[in-house]
């Protein structure tokens, strides 16, 4: 879709991308305690993880973790604390990495939230599995997911979710848009479910 005039979206939360890649990438305080239904979401991906045997794995959010870093983040935190207590043998790359290799084949640094970029990152940088953290938001909660995709097939092997009430009650369907400061493109992330990312400007050749 073509976004002609960025008035069309009355009300926005604009975030630089490079805020969202260092909180994602640096420890932080967090308000309260994980949820439980986060940790048990988090534990139960581990298992599923375990039974294809890695030696190395990308973690990473998408595109719906940018509606509630801070949810997406507690369960970065509880994913990957199981993951190394369970099997401390697998080697773990992150979002930066992703963004490195990206980067390195001139592609914009927003498009770390998509799962097709990240899928063929993760299978360049040598990890057998993409273990996707994503949220979905509804009026009053949001759904917490992990997505286990095979980088090489690409592939989804398994998708877990679990519902989560925020702590934020605004329950408006206004999207929130993040701005790469490198290319200058904002991602829309919309409230409501779409298959495709939406960008302004949006690409008038793709």
């Amino acid at each position: 879709m073509s976004f002609s005039h960025a008035g069309i979206i009355r009300r926005v939360v604009l975030v630089s991308l490079t805020t969202v890649l260092m909180l994602s990438s640096s420890p932080v305080c967090l308000h309260a305690q994980v949820p439980p239904e986060v940790a048990t979401l988090a534990h139960g991906a581990v298992e599923k993880i375990a039974k294809f045997h890695p030696q190395q794995i990308l973690v990473a959010p998408l595109r719906g973790c940018l509606l509630d870093p801070e949810m997406c983040h507690e369960l970065d935190t509880s994913l990957r604390s199981a993951l190394e207590s369970a099997l401390p043998a697998i080697k773990i790359i992150g979002q930066a990495d992703a963004v490195r290799f990206l980067k390195m084949h001139g592609v914009p640094a927003i498009d770390v939230y998509v799962v097709d970029a990240l899928q063929i990152a993760g299978a360049e940088v040598g990890s057998e599995l993409l273990v996707a953290e994503d949220l979905e938001w509804t009026k009053k909660a949001n759904k917490v997911k992990v997505e286990i995709f095979d980088t090489h097939k690409q592939s989804k092997l398994s998708e877990s979710q679990t519902s989560v009430v925020r702590r934020d009650p605004v329950s408006d369907e206004e999207p929130v848009i993040y701005k790469d400061p490198e290319s200058g493109v904002s991602l829309i992330v919309s409230k409501k479910q779409e298959s495709k990312p939406k960008y302004f400007p949006s690409c008038q050749s793709c």
